[in-house]
């Protein structure tokens, strides 16, 4: 059995690996700050689900809300499980959204930049021996268009992660800058997953896949943009979750 502090556990991945966590038979500690991006019953209908299942820690209550950007707040986090000896930090606290990344660009700064360094400063203050950080293959921007030029833009974990397109992967791809960093410059173990748009139940409804079965069901056209050429895998929610499992 471990000790795991995951941050965004009341998101879509975070709160699917921390089930997941919990059914075998590990400890988990989560933080969110519950932010507004999409809707807060939905986030706080997975933390009740966690009440569903054994082994949630309950140091001042299961679940603390946090916002990592908070320095000292989330000092007070790592002390308090210090004493569990925790094995690894998940971060997936973070926000996203590619187009509104376009309206407030600062927003994620703040969030998936400055927070992302308040994990790795906790990590490495409190000897937390690894750290799991979610990024994105958002983080591939235009890279394949660049080279091939072809109307269906291929995307393959090979490509090198430049040309970023939007600001969240620009924030992305700054975060794995900065694991890059600390694993070097402190010898910290820290692994990097880049997610390829995960979907499945309880999934973030900003989401096309969410839109569109929204509207059919109301018997709506769905709303398509561009020119209805584009294709695009989809990483369902528990091949994500056992991939991230493994590399912790």
């Amino acid at each position: 059995m471990a000790n795991y502090l995951v941050t965004g556990c009341a998101g879509f991945i975070g709160s699917a690996v921390s089930m997941a966590l919990l059914k075998r038979g590990d400890t988990v500690w989560g933080i969110d700050n519950l932010n507004d991006y999409y809707s807060v019953k939905l986030k706080t209908w997975r933390l009740d689900e966690f009440q569903k299942a054994s082994g949630f820690a309950t140091w001042v209550g299961w679940f603390n809300e946090v916002d990592i950007c908070d320095k000292v707040s989330l000092r007070c986090v790592l002390q308090a499980v210090a004493g569990h000896r925790l094995d690894a930090i998940l971060h997936f606290a973070a926000y996203p959204g590619v187009r509104k990344s376009m309206e407030d660009p600062g927003l994620y700064v703040q969030n998936n930049v400055i927070g992302s360094i308040r994990v790795l400063e906790a990590a490495k203050e409190f000897g937390v021996p690894k750290v799991f950080m979610a990024s994105s293959s958002s983080v591939y921007g235009d890279n394949a268009g660049m080279f091939e030029r072809q109307p269906v833009k291929p995307c393959h974990e090979n490509y090198l992660p430049i040309f970023q397109l939007s600001p969240y992967s620009a924030s992305k791809r700054m975060m794995e800058h900065l694991a890059s960093i600390y694993a070097d410059t402190y010898d910290m173990n820290i692994a990097v997953a880049r997610y390829f748009t995960v979907y499945g139940p309880a999934g973030r409804p900003d989401m096309a896949y969410m839109k569109f079965i929204d509207r059919i069901s109301r018997g709506e056209p769905i709303v398509v943009y561009g020119d209805g050429e584009q294709r695009r895998d989809m990483t369902y929610i528990s091949d994500a979750v056992e991939a991230t499992l493994r590399m912790i």
